[in-house]
Formats: structure tokens, C-alpha cells, sequence
């Protein structure tokens, strides 16, 4: 049990974020996750979650992320950070191989591509939980047919563009995808193995920025093993921190 909330919040950039959601915006209507085919949908109306089973091939148990169009609330694809599956629930053309953790925590993460309105960057963690990993990133695009029949709507491929280096390594299992207040790019927040310093790398219409490492320790924050990040917007923008060692405090950034 925790004798108390370590806070530490010397970091202007995370205090500065924010992830405001209109009621037209349904990009986190649907909650994809474990090694089943059940799922989440929460209902455009009035936001009451409804259990569905999808009927597709049950992916990784750990960690997960859905692609949403905001607009409609439909599913674009869904990944594990192995896989990555298209709106029909199969596997989408050139969607094998990632080299996420598909029994880690937060293994994956997607941003829309500033640049353009069909593509998307899946961002993989390969860290478990007894060694650090490394970010990579993978291109979807969505205006291809991949598994889409003859005049069917396009259900989108990987691109050609599989497991390229951020050069961001030695990371814990945490990792969280920002979106910036106007969803026009995302910040991209993970924490090395073992230590007390977080990265923070942005995507946007310039490309990705130069990652920026903050060491905690000038705070008083002592090191570990983050095990999950948890984003809110609410009260300025915080992020906390679940420590894998059993002996360490949850931080809140």
C-alpha cells in the first residue's frame, strides 16, 4: 500500500498539454484489448459502453491501440503492436511482423500523420518487463485497397514502411501518445529503463522533432522501472506514473 503520492511537475512542455474532446470527436469510442474477440464500443449518443464480440483473430494480451475516424466513430484498424488488423477484423495486406510486445503494458501507439489525412504512424515499443527496448514506427495508409473487394470501400495497408528507428532506446514498458490541443500532431512520452529520465519527441507537419530528455533526479525523483503511463488533460495536463518495482511511488508529472 502507498504511504504516499510522490509529485514531481518541473516540466512546462507536459503541464502545457492538453486532449480536449468535442461531442462530434468519437476517436476513442472503440476499446480493442486482450487475447479474445471481445470488445468496447461506446455508443455515439449518450457514451454508454456496449460489450460486442468482433469476430476477429484474438490478438496480444497485453497493451493496444485503435485507429477511429472521428467523425463517424468507425474503426479504421486496430494493431498489438505484432499485427494489425483492418476494419473486416483481418490481418491488413503487409500487417505482420511488428516488433512491439504483444503481452506488454503499453507496447503500441498510433498518431495520425500531420502531413496526411489517410496515413497513420503506429509507434511499437519492444521493451518487457525484465529488459529496456527501443521505438520504432510503422506507416498505414489508408487510402489503399489492401483487403477491400471490387468497389468495396478501401480498408487501407502498411506501405512498405515497417520497424524504422526513432532512435529512441532503452525504454521501459510505459509509453503514451499525446495528442497537441488542435489533433494535428502528437507527442510521443516514454521513460528509460531503470532510471529518472523521461523522452518526449513530437510528431508533426514539420516531421518528428528532436527528442528531449528531462532527468527527474533535480526534482528529487528517484529511479525506476515504469510499468504504465496514464494521460489526463484535466487540471493543466499530468501524467502519471506506475512503477514496476514494488518498492517505489507513483509519479505524477
Amino acid at each position: 500500500m502507498l504511504k504516499r503520492i510522490a509529485k514531481y511537475i518541473p516540466l512546462a512542455l507536459f503541464l502545457a498539454l492538453q486532449c480536449p474532446l468535442s461531442a462530434q470527436n468519437y476517436s476513442r469510442h472503440n476499446w480493442f484489448f486482450g487475447n479474445s474477440s471481445d470488445a468496447i464500443i461506446f455508443n455515439k449518443s449518450d457514451n454508454e459502453p456496449m460489450w460486442v464480440d468482433i469476430q476477429g483473430t484474438p490478438y496480444g494480451s497485453g497493451g493496444s491501440a485503435v485507429a477511429t475516424d472521428p467523425l463517424t466513430g468507425d474503426v479504421l484498424f486496430y494493431t498489438d503492436g505484432l499485427s494489425v488488423f483492418d476494419a473486416s477484423h483481418i490481418i491488413m495486406v503487409n500487417g505482420m511482423g511488428l516488433n512491439g510486445i504483444s503481452s506488454s503494458n503499453q507496447q503500441v501507439g498510433i498518431c495520425p500523420d500531420p502531413n496526411n489525412n489517410d496515413q497513420y504512424f503506429i509507434f511499437t515499443n519492444s521493451a518487457n518487463q525484465t529488459n529496456p527496448g527501443n521505438i520504432e514506427y510503422t506507416k498505414v495508409d489508408m487510402s489503399l485497397p489492401g483487403n477491400a473487394g471490387m468497389f468495396a470501400p478501401d480498408l487501407g495497408s502498411v506501405n512498405g514502411i515497417t520497424n524504422i528507428s526513432t532512435g529512441v532506446g532503452n525504454t521501459s514498458e510505459a509509453m503514451v501518445i499525446i495528442p497537441n490541443p488542435t489533433f494535428t500532431g502528437c507527442w510521443v512520452v516514454t521513460q528509460n529503463y531503470g532510471t529518472s529520465v523521461y523522452n518526449v519527441f513530437e510528431v508533426s507537419s514539420g516531421g518528428f522533432g528532436n527528442t528531449q530528455s528531462f532527468d527527474l533526479a533535480i526534482a528529487g525523483a528517484p529511479p525506476l522501472v515504469a510499468a504504465n503511463f496514464a494521460y489526463t488533460s484535466l487540471d493543466g495536463g499530468k501524467i502519471a506514473v506506475s512503477p514496476q518495482n514494488s518498492n517505489k511511488n507513483v509519479q505524477i508529472l
